[in-house]
């Protein structure tokens, strides 16, 4: 079975990495103003707030042990555990590219945020968005299910640049410093 999920996600994971990117149009939300010589998507690292508020990252990026085995797997992603209420958020602007059902991760919403990169959200309960739709950052995307998860309620979350994963710890604000931003 994991084979299979691996494969669909791998699937649409590259079929995006090879599509071009729908780039910035006048019905797009504006990028941040940074200096022309830097990414924009790049500008913004450090600066993002986590896709849900309230939450506990149960799995973050790299090797982790295997639940079912004594083995290790490789994990590409982040696993935010919340409770079913949470409304899962953009954490960049961009266009959504993809709102479907994956096998093993339940219903998926990938946001494109030009200039190669993606986030991907999985597990949704509810998607409030379509394909097309441009998001700003912090838009509702949906609601945090259990969709395609063998083990309760939680929200996969994963960076990409051109199609591979990357590691989201250094992109989102420390937690002290979002509780005190979100007090004010």
């Amino acid at each position: 079975m994991v084979p299979m999920i691996l494969r669909s996600l791998v699937f649409l994971l590259l079929t995006l990495a090879v599509a071009p990117s729908t780039g910035w149009s006048q019905d797009s939300p504006k990028p941040p103003v940074v200096p022309p010589e830097l990414d924009p998507v790049e500008a913004r690292k450090g600066q993002l707030h986590l896709p849900l508020v309230f939450g506990q990252t149960q799995l973050r990026f790299g090797t982790q042990p295997a639940t079912a085995s004594k083995g290790r797997v490789r994990h590409t992603g982040w696993t935010i555990v919340a409770s079913p209420k949470h409304r899962v958020r953009a954490v960049l602007d961009g266009r959504v590219v993809h709102v479907e059902r994956l096998r093993g991760y339940g219903l998926t919403v990938v946001i494109d945020h030009g200039h190669g990169y993606h986030s991907v959200y999985s597990h949704l309960k509810k998607a409030q968005v379509a394909v097309g739709d441009a998001v700003e950052w912090g838009a509702p995307l949906g609601t945090i299910g259990s969709t395609g998860s063998l083990d309760g309620v939680k929200l996969y979350f994963e960076l990409r640049h051109e199609g591979r994963p990357i590691d989201p710890a250094g992109w989102f604000l420390p937690a002290r410093e979002l509780r005190r931003r979100l007090q004010q």
